[in-house]
C-alpha cells in the first residue's frame, strides 16, 4: 500500500465499511452517499490498494449475488479496527495457503480443510466456497490474489504461538452455553479476542492493534435505565429487608 497519511487511511477505511455494509443491506437510505462523492472516494480507495487487492475489488462490483454478499463480508471484517489476525489467524495460514494453491474440493482432505475454516475463517471459507460455486467449482484467479495477501499480512505480524490447550472440564456445551465462537471445545484460541476502546484515544494508541477509534456500529449500544439505579451512597436493598421484616412482624 502506499504511504498516506492517517486521516486518508481512516477515510478509505470508513468509506471500506459503507461499500460492505451496503451490499449486506446494513446502511439507511438517508445515509447513502451521492454519486459524485461516492466516486471520488472509490478513486481515492483504488489509488492506495495492493493489486493483489485491486483486481478482485474492481470485480467485486460485477460479482453474482452470493459472491459479492460473500466478498462483502471479508471487506466489513478488513475494514474494523481489529487486527487482519482476527479474520486469518497466523496458525492456520499454512494451511489455507496450501489449499489456495491448489483449490480441488473433490478429495477428502481438501473438504476437510474447507470444514475446517467454518470454525477459525468462517467469512474466507464462505468467500471460496461461493466463489466456486459461481465459477462452475474452479476459484478465480484474482480470489486467489486476494486471500493470498490476506495470508501473507497475518504472516508479516509478530505472532506468539498460544500456550498449550488447558481444557476446564463440564465446561463446553454449546446447546447450553452457547457456541465457542473464539476457542474449540479442547480450550484452543482460534481466534484473537477483539479489543474495544470506550472514547479513550490513549487506549487506542497504545494498542497495536488499531490504527484508530472504533466505528459507531462496532461499539456496544447498550442502554441501561437511570430511574432504578440507586443515589449515591445508598441502596434500595435495606428497603426491601424492611418490608420483608413488616410482612413478618404482622404474620406474628
Amino acid at each position: 500500500m502506499n504511504v498516506i497519511d492517517k486521516q486518508q487511511i481512516i477515510a478509505n477505511r470508513k468509506f471500506l465499511d459503507y461499500l460492505a455494509r451496503k451490499e449486506l443491506s446494513e446502511i439507511d437510505v438517508n445515509d447513502t452517499l451521492e454519486w459524485n462523492d461516492m466516486n471520488l472516494r472509490l478513486i481515492a480507495l483504488k489509488s492506495v490498494l495492493p493489486l493483489e487487492v485491486l483486481t478482485s475489488f474492481e470485480r467485486f462490483f460485477s460479482m453474482s449475488r452470493p459472491e459479492k454478499v460473500a466478498y462483502a463480508r471479508v471487506l466489513k471484517m478488513l475494514s474494523t479496527t481489529a487486527s487482519v489476525t482476527s479474520l486469518l489467524p497466523p496458525l492456520f495460514c499454512a494451511k489455507l495457503q496450501e489449499f489456495v494453491q491448489n483449490p480441488v474440493t473433490d478429495g477428502i482432505e481438501a473438504k476437510l480443510i474447507i470444514n475446517s475454516m467454518r470454525s477459525y475463517a468462517p467469512e474466507i471459507k464462505d468467500l471460496i466456497c461461493e466463489s466456486m460455486n459461481c465459477h462452475n467449482g474452479y476459484l478465480p484467479f484474482d480470489i486467489r490474489l486476494f486471500i493470498q495477501y490476506i495470508v501473507k499480512e497475518c504472516l508479516s505480524i509478530n505472532y506468539v504461538e498460544p500456550a498449550p490447550a488447558s481444557p476446564q472440564p463440564d465446561t463446553y456445551n454449546p446447546a447450553k452455553f452457547g457456541r465457542a465462537y473464539y476457542f474449540n471445545k479442547n480450550g484452543l484460541k482460534l481466534r484473537n479476542i477483539r479489543q474495544f476502546s470506550i472514547d479513550n484515544e490513549n487506549t487506542v494508541r497504545r494498542n497495536v492493534d488499531h490504527d484508530d477509534g472504533t466505528l459507531d456500529f462496532e461499539k456496544c449500544q447498550k442502554l441501561f435505565s437511570k430511574s432504578q439505579n440507586s443515589a449515591k451512597g445508598t441502596s434500595n436493598l435495606f428497603y426491601g429487608f424492611v418490608l420483608t421484616m413488616d410482612i413478618a412482624m404482622d404474620s406474628i
